[in-house]
């Protein structure tokens, strides 16, 4: 983002019937108001605002599409899988996260909340706008926020989806609202076994973070953005590597810059202002995002391998995945110039 690449938020909000008739006061969508006649938060407000908190300053002009789907509008005609939340079928964007707020509690009283609980319209929408003219001049990223109450009926086509969308440059956090059962969202957030498309193909990276909100909303906030923000940078970088880009003008801070001088006349073998050269190991106490940076942005005051291969002098290829324990680099035992493969 340091380097210029635009953020593109997406909100997309469950309004399928197993959320609770929005009148029942157990609803997760219940709209009840205090003793002076303000709005009290139902579960989804929280959510959104818990949410939109954390992902809100990272969206380039904050101008963001929200969509709503498994509800009926003004309870006539068929079940929408995707409508926008601020009524206008030819702009769904609202401004920041108070549009968003806005804009669901108006469409709240107009919905009769329906089924079944299909994603795979949001995702495909989703897509549509990563699948934009991406370059080195032009990079954005989007990222889909879908706020839901956890049972979905059609795994295998929004699999299909993700697996697809794991080649643009997208990224999806589910934030689970409520105590529902959440195991499909657990699934497709993909941590123990990669997603596989119906026809055989694996995804190409991880593209998925869940958080249940419920384990997070009595908790410091700055605990819950973590959680939010836990696989982002090495989603994005992960994207980048695998497209051979690099950030556009991103700048190492000087700091740094001295740093890798000092590491670069070492030969990497002292320690440097208290930092040991093994510190810049794929293993070392900074993460492989970190690392990636740096290296991005601060290639041209290298004159040696920056990046090398734990026990060997050896040229090295490699792509980072977003993994702790994988890192880029691509040279010789004398020199390299630093490049994503």
């Amino acid at each position: 983002m340091g380097g210029g690449m635009e953020i593109n938020l997406i909100v997309a909000i469950d309004f399928t019937g197993s959320n609770g008739d929005p009148r029942d006061h157990g609803s997760l969508h219940a709209m009840r108001q205090d003793s002076f006649g303000r709005v009290v938060d139902n579960d989804y407000l929280k959510a959104i605002k818990a949410v939109g908190a954390v992902l809100e300053p990272y969206d380039s002009d904050r101008q963001i599409p929200v969509y709503g789907f498994g509800a009926k509008i003004d309870s006539r005609g068929r079940t929408r899988h995707i409508f926008p939340v601020n009524g206008n079928e030819e702009n769904a964007e609202v401004f920041g996260i108070a549009g968003v707020i806005d804009a669901y509690t108006r469409m709240l009283p107009r919905l009769q909340l329906s089924g079944p609980t299909l994603l795979t319209q949001i995702v495909q929408q989703a897509l549509e706008e990563a699948r934009e003219p991406y370059s080195e001049a032009a990079q954005h990223y989007t990222i889909l926020l879908i706020l839901t109450d956890g049972v979905i009926n059609d795994k295998q086509k929004v699999t299909d989806a993700i697996v697809q969308a794991t080649d643009y440059p997208m990224s999806i956090i589910i934030t689970g609202v409520g105590n529902a059962d959440f195991s499909t969202m657990e699934y497709l957030d993909a941590d123990d076994e990669p997603l596989r498309h119906t026809n055989g193909t694996v995804m190409k990276r991880d593209i998925v973070q869940f958080v249940p909100y419920n384990e997070f909303k009595n908790k410091n906030a700055a605990i819950f953005a973590k959680e939010v923000l836990a696989e982002l940078p090495g989603q994005v970088t992960s994207f980048m590597a695998q497209h051979h880009h690099a950030p556009v003008g991103f700048q190492a801070s000087q700091a740094d810059i001295e740093r890798i001088k000092m590491y670069n006349q070492s030969g990497g073998s002292h320690q440097m202002g208290g930092v040991a050269a093994e510190a810049l190991q794929p293993k070392g106490r900074r993460s492989s995002d970190s690392l990636l940076m740096d290296q991005l942005g601060a290639g041209g005051a290298q004159d040696r391998s920056y990046y090398q291969q734990a026990g060997t002098g050896a040229s090295s290829r490699a792509v980072n995945t977003g993994k702790d324990d994988d890192y880029l680099y691509q040279g010789e035992t004398t020199r390299c110039k630093c490049t994503i493969l």
